[in-house]
């Protein structure tokens, strides 16, 4: 887990100071892109997270602790920050921006399997990863509804 989370936790934050004169929402945005970028260089660690979420006990509250917390913490933030400075929509409260951000990450790079034979594609290629991380991007920031003008 150290290898696998710590590393990514440490290369976020990071990533996140380094962008610290870009705008909130550029942040946001950036921090997406990066994350699905981890999605599909760590799967092993985001299945374990994942099967790890389903059970309560020891393990979780060790993996919240030592993992969760940190990610969330600078996840959270960025959130935060883009919902101050009137880039997002505050309506909607912060830890549930980032659970659908993670979702939309997440759930189309770890259904690989599927998406391979029900359409021929594969999430994990960097074309793939790339236009992945443009439509949720566009989907959270400009929304998927036509209105009528």
């Amino acid at each position: 887990m150290e290898f696998g989370a710590g590393a990514m936790i440490v290369e976020l934050q990071e990533m996140v100071a380094d962008l610290a004169d870009a705008d909130s929402l550029s942040r946001l945005k950036f921090f997406i892109r990066r994350y699905i970028g981890l999605v599909v260089d760590r799967p092993e660690v985001f299945r374990l997270i994942s099967r790890e979420s389903e059970t309560p006990g020891q393990r979780l509250n060790w993996l919240l602790k030592m993992y969760f917390h940190p990610l969330y913490a600078t996840f959270n933030g960025l959130v935060e920050d883009a919902q101050k400075d009137g880039r997002i929509s505050s309506q909607i409260p912060s830890y549930h921006v980032c659970q659908i951000i993670v979702g939309a990450c997440y759930h189309f790079i770890s259904s690989k399997n599927r998406m391979i034979e029900l359409y021929d594609i594969d999430p994990t290629s960097r074309e793939m990863r790339e236009q992945h991380a443009n439509y949720v991007i566009e989907a959270l920031f400009q929304g998927i509804e036509i209105r009528a003008r």
